[in-house]
């Protein structure tokens, strides 16, 4: 019933439509787990089907993968892999980046927090000294 009455996910002809005018879209896993703490079978088979399924369904040009949650505890292993067959050209990590040079990695972070701005340019400035504090400090996530 909440689905049907707040309807919080887009729809299929909404996917259609901002294709259609020219973005991107790409995928999130199939149950949205914590990548740490699946195995490497695990996290291959959730982003090989879900990039599969958006695949088949809207004939995707580029394969782009974001991690649910966080990318720590994601070994390179599984960056390698998914670079390899083929199972996305891109992702999106937010957390722990890999040490792989396979494909493109890029850092995101977060908005969903209570404590985070209101503000983009907040957000962002927070997030810049955060990655540059880390950088200078030689801080590296666990596993990294």
């Amino acid at each position: 019933q909440y689905l049907r009455e707040y309807t919080p996910y887009v729809t299929t002809n909404q996917v259609q439509l901002l294709l259609r005018d020219g973005f991107s879209i790409g995928g999130h896993s199939v149950d949205h787990p914590m990548y740490g703490q699946l195995s490497l079978e695990c996290q291959i088979r959730e982003t090989a089907d879900c990039l599969q399924a958006l695949t088949d369904r809207f004939a995707l040009t580029t394969k782009a993968f974001a991690f649910p949650f966080v990318s720590d505890g994601v070994e390179d292993a599984f960056y390698e892999q998914a670079f390899r067959r083929g199972i996305f050209d891109l992702v999106f990590c937010i957390g722990r980046m890999p040490n792989s040079t396979l494909g493109p990695a890029f850092q995101r972070f977060g908005v969903e927090s209570d404590t985070a701005p209101r503000r983009v340019d907040q957000l962002i400035c927070r997030e810049v000294e955060r990655q540059l504090r880390d950088r200078l400090s030689g801080y590296r996530p666990a596993g990294a």
